[in-house]
């Protein structure tokens, strides 16, 4: 490939990357947390952490944004870390009867 031939695909790529919407970090964090309250009640504790890991990479999408304010950054960060406790511990309370 000639440096000609690259920079075309550079600007194309780029061309490409600037048609496409980036949501809004408003939008990113509504579904950060809707995903964090789906996780909570989850009993499956697989799915659980699936739907939290989802939640802490809308939350962290969001926090890249340039235009994200204050109070988008607290909630973001209250997302992440009540999805990172959500991965890391399975999240909460569990009906342990059965191991009795």
């Amino acid at each position: 490939m000639s440096a000609e031939d690259h920079d075309r695909a550079v600007a194309i790529m780029r061309s490409a990357l600037e048609l496409t919407p980036k949501p809004d970090p408003g939008s990113l964090l509504r579904e950060a947390q809707n995903l964090l309250t789906d996780a909570r009640g989850e009993a499956d504790p697989h799915r659980r952490r699936e739907q939290a890991r989802s939640a802490l990479a809308k939350a962290r999408e969001a926090m890249r944004h340039r235009d994200v304010d204050n109070h988008e950054r607290a909630q973001a960060r209250q997302v992440i870390g009540a999805g990172r406790m959500l991965v890391n511990t399975g999240g909460g309370a569990r009906d342990t009867s059965a191991n009795r």
